[in-house]
């Protein structure tokens, strides 16, 4: 038996956000699908990630320091060759 969902789609290029109805995923063996009868969609969230994906990589950096400083440490201590960043 064959069920249609609704699904929200997100184009981050052209930033718009479409609803779609798919084909419900073939259940597998040992596996279940649970159905929802209403959920929620936050139009926050869904703003940040329009506003991500228009971002240039200076603005995403800017975005995301924490992330950028994380990725340094780690290429401190685990890259191949020792780097040494002041």
């Amino acid at each position: 038996m064959k069920f249609l969902l609704k699904q929200i789609l997100q184009n981050l290029v052209k930033c718009d956000i479409i609803q779609d109805k798919v084909l419900c995923p073939r259940v597998k063996v040992r596996h279940l699908i649970i159905l929802t009868i209403t959920s929620l969609v936050t139009a926050g969230i869904e703003k940040m990630m329009v506003d991500f994906g228009r971002a240039d990589l200076i603005d995403k950096v800017r975005q995301q320091t924490d992330k950028v400083k994380m990725t340094i440490d780690k290429s401190k201590t685990d890259s191949l060759m020792p780097i040494s960043i002041p």
